[in-house]
């Protein structure tokens, strides 16, 4: 009696799920309790933001009279400022201004930048003297300053400090990411690309652009955190956002007299969101950069 053979097949997908656990997990791991916990931070800035009209309690702009300067209750979760309006809705709507036109910001200069970056990595020679020098003769010009002098001319609001601050951030973001650029053109490979009869444009957009671009992330999200804080000051300043709207800047603003009466908290609470951001933003963008750095070696 000829024995059988009883052949067992395993599902694939028996190890699919632990494997990809592990595989996140080492993922996890490599970025950093520190930076892990800077993105959710930032997430759930973001989060509020997106949400804000659902989750806010009150209406921002509403105000009450027979309320004014309220401490913490359940009506009001962080009080009351100098008008009776409810302090955890300013701050939640105040997010999305705060965190909108700082990213608008980054945008506009880290397109800008990148751009440069990688045309003066690619062409090299005289056209990059030129531009570099071009370059350190913008970075002279302080970027608080050259917002100041554009709201004075064309008037308080956000689109003059934004466009202001995306001249003033351009070629900072663009001489940090040429020197980037230029280390990885001077890789064995682009030589081999070119030896192969690969253009040098088509190695700059397929080859080179794509290796930077973790470094690109992480400087964008400190510029972030630099044009969080230059807003806020304009802001402060009374010279970004208007009333009755409101930013973290000009809660802050406002909320100095609240101070000297002895109610801090529309101008603390504030304060804090402003540090929070800042915080996280400069420690999301170190770990990014950390962890690019170890994979460039």
């Amino acid at each position: 009696m000829t024995p059988t053979t009883k052949t067992t097949t395993t599902a694939p997908t028996t190890e699919l799920g632990p494997a990809l656990i592990r595989g996140t997990s080492r993922r996890i791991a490599r970025l950093g309790g520190a930076t892990m916990a800077s993105s959710a931070v930032f997430a759930g800035l973001v989060g509020v933001a997106v949400l804000a009209p659902v989750i806010a309690p009150h209406d921002p702009e509403q105000t009450d009279l027979s309320a004014i300067y309220r401490g913490v209750s359940a009506t009001h979760l962080l009080g009351t400022d100098e008008l009776g309006r409810d302090i955890l809705s300013r701050l939640i709507w105040a997010t999305r201004v705060s965190l909108a036109a700082p990213l608008l910001v980054v945008l506009f200069a880290g397109v800008l930048g990148l751009a440069i970056a990688l045309t003066t990595a690619w062409r090299g020679g005289r056209f990059d003297s030129v531009t570099t020098g071009s370059l350190d003769i913008l970075l002279g010009f302080p970027g608080i300053l050259l917002a100041i002098l554009a709201v004075a001319f064309f008037g308080a609001g956000l689109t003059a400090p934004i466009a202001a601050l995306t001249i003033a951030y351009t070629p900072y973001f663009a001489r940090l990411m040429r020197a980037v650029a230029r280390r990885e053109m001077s890789q064995t490979y682009v030589g081999a690309l070119t030896q192969l009869g690969y253009g040098g444009l088509r190695t700059t957009l397929r080859h080179v652009a794509p290796n930077i671009a973790p470094f690109a992330v992480a400087q964008s999200a400190v510029l972030f955190a630099y044009a969080t804080v230059d807003l806020a000051a304009l802001s402060f300043l009374g010279l970004g956002v208007q009333p009755p709207a409101a930013d973290w800047g000009s809660m802050v603003a406002i909320g100095q007299s609240g101070v000297l009466q002895g109610h801090p908290l529309p101008a603390v609470s504030a304060g804090v969101m402003i540090i929070l951001t800042v915080m996280a933003l400069n420690v999301l963008g170190e770990g990014i950069a950390d962890r690019a750095s170890r994979r460039s070696r």
